[in-house]
């Protein structure tokens, strides 16, 4: 029997081997001695550790030990040098028996398997590169076979599903139940006619997460036919949740780009009649006038300052200009607009006010800043359509931010609502109600003051805002209030007005003729140009509109200036690019003038670019 085993081994196809108990090779196949580079010569009759290195004869030594010593064959890996390189080879060894059971030796067969093992090797290579690949692509792959009903999922897929990968893929229906409810539907009418019709699908629907979050997903599959029948689907899942962010801030950011051209192709316009309006209320200052007409001479101030307001806001909204911030204390601005809401909130509304923060100095429009105030109170009044508290809370935020908490006890909003509150004309109130430009011109002020705006709120809880602006450093001395105005002595000088606008040539003209002086009127760049050239007197002072049609406000000041060197310019605009804004801001002996103006604010502003020799004593 064991000469038939020798001529098997010999011309095994294989590498085996016989050795006798003293571990002495007895026979080799030529398989063996072909993986070996050798001869039969040198090896039959040699031992390991005449022919291996000898750690790796020690191994085979022992591994024959145990094979002999239990009487149980040995299956294993074993790694040997076979110059110039290490093989791998799967191997088989089990002890050979006389007729009586003694042991006559050992026997075995080996496969070189390094080839397949590197072939693994790489695949498995490739499929960590796949998993990472996927995982920052964020795209995870899929596959449904019909025929046994199975989902095979990768590992990014089971990231995004928020599944342990050990669990396995989940039945079709068991995934369904991981897509927000409103789009599950649409996944099941995709999937059936991709099976039943072959065709694709591509869905982009919401997956639900821990802690109630969604991650927005787009899903693609697409089915592999065999004669003509439906085998399988293939198909990925990508997170597309940040790239749709990053969507909507681009939308965001053109609203945003529409609300500025919409601001300033109307701010200018509108600011030019508001300037009538308050010139001419300004001037019946000076008449003599009823308590009556007192009282609507009022009234039509304040209404027109609070349109140029609302202009303000809309630019500053629409960045079209910046805001005009000076040292101003939170707590004051906050006191002034509680006047206003305790006029205006319902009184089933209670105002709380807590004002903890030792430190409250800003550099802020005050003017913005109480606007902010009033939109969150106004908001918060919407939200308590039953009455409620609404509680305002200053506090110090670290050594250098001042927190203003809005906080009321209304209906709260769920996190669809809430994700959208800032967005430019969104809006949850019935038509007529709201412009979706509160909450926004708000957002928009707090980062005009380089602050930041952050809000909670549920369903039923109420909301709670919080405005942080950096406080000033050091002690800042705050501007006082004008005192009571005083009779200033008269004026003289000779001014030329330039304005396209007539109503506005000629309510400032009445203006600063009722302080004394004398006024020349142009309506654009080019009859002002005209009239510095023929004029016997030359003015003073120059007040020039900056968005005028033909020759432009730099043009004819450039030109202005050749003919009268160091003439003095006052820039008065409605609104004005910041580019021009710059430029003229940049040049001597000018000042600007935003309208509407009073009639104080007009002659400060002249009285300041007027030589010293030419102002009244």
């Amino acid at each position: 029997m064991l000469d038939l085993l020798t001529q098997f081994i010999r011309n095994s196809p294989v590498i085996a081997f016989i050795k006798d108990l003293e571990g002495r090779y007895l026979h080799v196949s030529e398989a063996w001695l072909n993986a070996f580079h050798t001869t039969r010569e040198q090896v039959e009759g040699k031992t390991d550790h005449q022919l291996f290195e000898a750690a790796q004869a020690d191994d085979f030594v022992r591994n024959d030990r145990e094979v002999l010593d239990s009487g149980l064959p040995s299956r294993r890996y074993e790694q040997v040098r076979v110059p110039p390189e290490v093989r791998t080879f799967l191997s088989t060894k089990f002890p050979l028996f006389d007729g009586g059971q003694g042991r006559r030796g050992i026997a075995g067969f080996a496969v070189d398997v390094t080839d397949q093992q590197r072939t693994l090797e790489e695949l498995e290579r490739q499929k960590r590169f796949l998993e990472r690949t996927q995982a920052m692509a964020s795209v995870g792959g899929w596959e449904f076979d019909v025929a046994r009903g199975a989902l095979t999922w990768t590992t990014e897929t089971f990231r995004m599903f928020e599944r342990p990968e050990r669990e396995g893929a989940p039945s079709f229906e068991e995934a369904l139940l991981h897509f927000a409810p409103e789009h599950r539907d649409a996944v099941r009418a995709g999937h059936e006619d991709a099976l039943t019709k072959g065709t694709s699908y591509r869905l982009e629907v919401d997956l639900l997460q821990r802690g109630g979050q969604r991650l927005r997903v787009h899903v693609h599959a697409v089915p592999e036919l065999v004669d003509g029948q439906v085998r399988r689907l293939s198909g990925a899942v990508q997170d597309v949740t940040d790239a749709r962010l990053v969507e909507e801030k681009l939308r965001h950011s053109s609203r945003m780009d529409a609300v500025g051209q919409l601001a300033g192709g109307v701010a200018h316009d509108f600011n030019n009649m508001l300037g009538a309006i308050v010139a001419g209320a300004e001037l019946l200052r000076f008449e003599p006038m009823t308590p009556n007409g007192n009282d609507a001479l009022n009234t039509i101030l304040t209404a027109a300052t609070q349109a140029a307001g609302l202009t303000r806001q809309l630019l500053l909204f629409g960045r079209k200009e910046r805001s005009r911030r000076v040292p101003t204390d939170l707590h004051t601005v906050l006191a002034d607009a509680l006047q206003i809401l305790q006029r205006t909130l319902d009184r089933r509304i209670t105002l709380v006010v807590e004002q903890t923060a030792t430190r409250s100095r800003l550099l802020a429009d005050a003017a913005q800043l109480s606007n902010a105030i009033i939109n969150l109170a106004l908001n918060a009044r919407d939200a308590m359509p039953d009455g409620g508290t609404l509680t305002f809370r200053t506090a110090d935020d670290g050594s250098d931010i001042v927190r203003l908490d809005v906080i009321d006890t209304g209906i709260g909003m769920a996190p669809e609502v809430l994700s959208h509150i800032f967005d430019p004309f969104f809006t949850t109130k019935e038509r007529g109600r709201g412009t979706g430009l509160g909450l926004a011109t708000v957002h928009s002020a707090v980062r005009a003051h380089e602050g930041d705006i952050t809000v909670r709120s549920e369903v039923g809880e109420g909301t709670t805002f919080q405005l942080r602006f950096p406080v000033l450093p050091g002690d800042v001395a705050l501007p006082v209030k004008d005192a009571a105005a005083v009779e200033e002595p008269r004026h003289h000088e000779l001014l030329l007005v330039v304005d396209d606008e007539e109503l506005v040539r000629r309510s400032m003209r009445m203006l600063l003729e009722r302080f004394g002086f004398r006024v020349l009127e142009a309506g654009d760049g080019a009859q002002a140009l005209e009239q510095l050239v023929n004029a016997v007197e030359k003015p003073a002072l120059v007040v020039l509109d900056l968005m005028m049609p033909g020759l432009t406000a730099l043009e004819t000041f450039r030109a202005a200036r050749e003919i009268l060197p160091g003439l003095p310019f006052l820039f008065c605009s409605g609104y004005a690019p910041e580019n021009i804004l710059s430029s003229v801001q940049a040049e001597p002996s000018t000042g600007r003038l935003a309208k509407p103006f009073s009639a104080q604010e007009l002659r400060a502003a002249v009285r300041a670019l007027l030589p010293s020799s030419a102002r009244p004593t």
